[in-house]
């Protein structure tokens, strides 16, 4: 997510942050995947994910600048990924 929020966004250098917040975001779910965890990569934080009904739901309390979301899912239908070995 990226906060475009400050009167002079289109001209550089940027000299005012303004923090917005707080939003929530939402993911479907295909069948037989269930969230696990959500970490804010910029916050450095573990957050909240919320499974109900096949939606993954998360909430942001505030954004500076940017903020990266990842969240880890399990599925019980995918096949895990493995790394290969480099052809020989």
């Amino acid at each position: 997510m990226v906060n475009l929020t400050s009167a002079g966004t289109w001209r550089a250098p940027v000299d005012e942050l303004i923090p917005v917040g707080p939003f929530t975001g939402q993911a479907a779910l295909p069948d037989g995947v269930r969230g696990l965890r959500l970490q804010y990569l910029v916050a450095n934080r573990a957050g909240t994910l919320n499974v109900a009904d096949g939606w993954a739901s998360f909430r942001v309390d505030t954004i500076l600048d940017h903020e990266v979301i990842v969240a880890r899912v399990k599925s019980r239908s995918l096949p895990r990924l493995t790394p290969s070995s480099p052809a020989a």
